[in-house]
């Protein structure tokens, strides 16, 4: 893709973009909003599940902000999977968020991962998008803890 210009200012697609340049994009966005609705109290939740030798073989990711919990990435290897090991993981992050201030929560998953998953634990479906691929749809959940 070709760079553009807009008077001084220049459009470039940039896949390989620094971590510095992401960074400007991100604090920019922040500082917007923070005016607005005051300090987002960004924190990062991380949670690792381990077997004996150390290797990882699941975990959740998400963030922390404002009054939400946003999980990014819930996985299991699948020789763990249908053990509660899951479930522990939603409840460990959304305990920590309650007790960090947090009110709700958000995730979305693809119809051939997990929305049943989430719905059993009192996650509601809020949002669709779709066709993903061959016709697969995404699902947008919440929750208020």
């Amino acid at each position: 893709m070709e760079p553009q210009s807009i008077g001084e200012l220049t459009i470039t697609f940039e896949p390989s973009a620094t971590s510095q340049d992401l960074d400007a994009v991100n604090a920019g966005l922040s500082a917007f909003n923070d005016r607005v609705l005051g300090s987002q109290q960004y924190e990062p939740m991380r949670l690792l599940v381990r077997n004996p030798s150390g290797e990882v073989v699941g975990g959740l990711i998400g963030e922390l902000y404002y009054n939400w919990l946003y999980i990014a990435i819930l996985w299991l290897h699948e020789d763990i999977r249908g053990q509660g090991i899951g479930r522990r993981l939603m409840v460990t992050a959304e305990e920590y968020a309650a007790s960090s201030g947090r009110t709700h929560v958000h995730v979305d998953t693809l119809d051939f991962q997990a929305p049943l998953f989430y719905q059993r634990l009192g996650y509601t479906v809020w949002g669709e998008l779709g066709p993903y691929g061959d016709g697969h749809t995404r699902y947008y959940l919440k929750k208020t803890l």
